[in-house]
């Protein structure tokens, strides 16, 4: 029965340490994506601009794959 009472502590001890330093590392690491976040954000914003002035940042090179034959064209005739 001591056996038992032990497990049964250990396991309740184990528990309450596991969820608050989950918790605990689980707030850092969101603190840590809304700063970085929010870091990027204030340098896009910081660029020097002028009124009427268009910019390009990401240009997509890759080429669609199309295929001018892709199909068979059938004719068709309609029947009455």
């Amino acid at each position: 029965m001591t056996a038992f009472l032990k497990f049964i502590l250990i396991f309740l001890i184990l528990y309450f340490i596991l969820k608050y330093l989950i918790k605990y590392f689980f707030a850092r690491y969101i603190n840590n994506l809304r700063d970085n976040f929010e870091q990027s954000k204030k340098d896009s914003s910081n660029e020097n601009k002028n009124e009427g002035e268009i910019t390009i940042k990401n240009i997509n090179t890759k080429k669609k794959n199309t295929k001018k034959d892709s199909g068979k064209y059938i004719d068709y005739e309609e029947i009455e």
